[in-house]
């Protein structure tokens, strides 16, 4: 089962880039929304960083450690300084619930594959899964199984 956190990166990586390349095609209007403007003191590679991960978040579910791996890892190309600047900043905007990222994560899991809820909550808290706290893990499990 933890070879679907290795796929689901190399997916991801490959939807958003897929994604800001279409994204740079469509002409972006010079001022964008109070809300969507990042914070001044924010470097550039941050902000990069930033957007990336709300489009891996878009595209699937993650835990803050699996976000702050994946930014800061080679498929990420991004310093731990900026992956730590750019879940700080989704989490003080009040844009990531990592209780709710659990929970789908736990759903997909569940929906996709024939698991117990216990092969699930190693996954999703495993090291080598998707290194969602325990407290998270265990919240989505018994919720998602519940159902």
């Amino acid at each position: 089962m933890n070879i679907t956190i290795k796929k689901r990166i190399w997916i991801i990586a490959l939807i958003i880039c897929l994604a800001f390349a279409f994204s740079a095609c469509g002409g972006q209007s010079e001022e964008a929304p109070a809300e969507e403007q990042q914070t001044e003191a924010a470097s550039d590679d941050q902000n990069a960083a930033y957007e990336m991960a709300k489009g891996m978040l878009e595209a699937a579910p993650f835990s803050r450690q699996g976000m702050l791996d994946f930014l800061s890892s080679e498929s990420g190309g991004y310093s731990q300084e900026a992956a730590e600047a750019a879940v700080s900043m989704m989490e003080e905007k009040g844009e990531v619930d990592w209780f709710a990222e659990a929970e789908r994560a736990a759903s997909d899991y569940k929906d996709m594959m024939m698991v117990t809820k216990e092969e699930v909550l190693e996954q999703l808290s495993s090291e080598n899964g998707d290194q969602f706290t325990l407290e998270e893990a265990t919240a989505a499990v018994e919720k998602v199984f519940e159902e």
